[in-house]
């Protein structure tokens, strides 16, 4: 995947769903969007363990080998993405990363659905 495409993607679902990149880096080999930190309610299953508060962010990262196999062809990149969970607890009051509750993995599936439709998409234009 071209870093073009991706770009393009991550920005039609930024507006779509409202979010907002935190910070964003450019290597030569690599590249990353990390999205600014939502705060949400605690979930039963986390009260149980003592989390007072939570918060998630997606992080996106892509990675080549620097070698497309083309010469006049874009570098391809490996594209990943993940949801972060930080938590702050009645025996830890900094944040911290925290067990993603699949309720709140639920909540974000469909903004990784529809990253995961602009890249496949982006592909073919």
């Amino acid at each position: 995947m071209s870093r073009t495409a991706v770009a393009a993607g991550v920005d039609r679902i930024v507006g779509r769903h409202a979010l907002k990149i935190d910070r964003q880096g450019d290597r030569s080999r690599e590249f990353f969007y990390e999205f600014a930190w939502t705060s949400r309610d605690v979930t039963a299953e986390e009260q149980i363990f003592g989390v007072t508060d939570a918060r998630n962010r997606i992080v996106i990262q892509g990675r080549t080998s620097g070698a497309s196999g083309i010469a006049s062809a874009p570098d391809l990149y490996r594209v990943t993405w993940q949801l972060q969970n930080e938590v702050v607890s009645v025996t830890n009051p900094e944040w911290h990363p925290g067990r993603i509750p699949e309720v709140v993995v639920e909540r974000f599936r469909a903004v990784f659905s529809d990253l995961e439709m602009e890249l496949r998409s982006g592909l073919d234009r």
